[in-house]
């Protein structure tokens, strides 16, 4: 199920290569129905992103396939450096190609409503012992 139309491709990034891109889109959509149907873990408020049509996709999940597939079809081997007789430098490989990365996985569970719960757990101690004053309030 494409998640992203070549001609919703093309209004963002200009004219593409339509069989490529349509590769793209197909390969990156599976990538985010898969990474969606990973998030949904809540068995009271099911994701399903197989009942998305082209009204139903959220649009930051439609922008988010538009970049992963702008970056696989204008970087298909993922370069992160560039050199210019002694100029240098490189990016960092978080998402490069056409694959999602942190950033664009953040966007997809804000989009779907799974940002995350975690807890830590905290031990500590009181340096001083309490003690109540003499309105019974605690005075540290």
């Amino acid at each position: 199920m494409a998640l992203l139309t070549v001609a919703e491709l093309e209004a963002r990034y200009g004219s593409v290569d339509e069989t490529k891109a349509e590769a793209h889109i197909d390969d990156v959509s599976a990538e985010v129905v898969d990474y969606v149907t990973i998030l949904d873990t809540d068995a009271d408020d099911l994701i399903s992103p197989e009942d998305w049509d082209d009204e139903t996709v959220p649009a930051a999940i439609k922008g988010v396939v538009a970049r992963v597939v702008n970056r696989a079809l204008t970087n298909p081997l993922a370069r992160t450096g560039e050199q210019l007789g002694d100029h240098n430098w490189q990016a960092p490989m978080a998402a490069s190609g056409g694959t999602l990365g942190p950033k664009d996985r953040r966007i997809i569970r804000r989009a779907v409503g799974r940002l995350g719960v975690s807890t830590v757990g905290l031990t500590g101690y009181l340096p001083v012992e309490p003690r109540i004053s003499d309105e019974d309030d605690l005075v540290l």
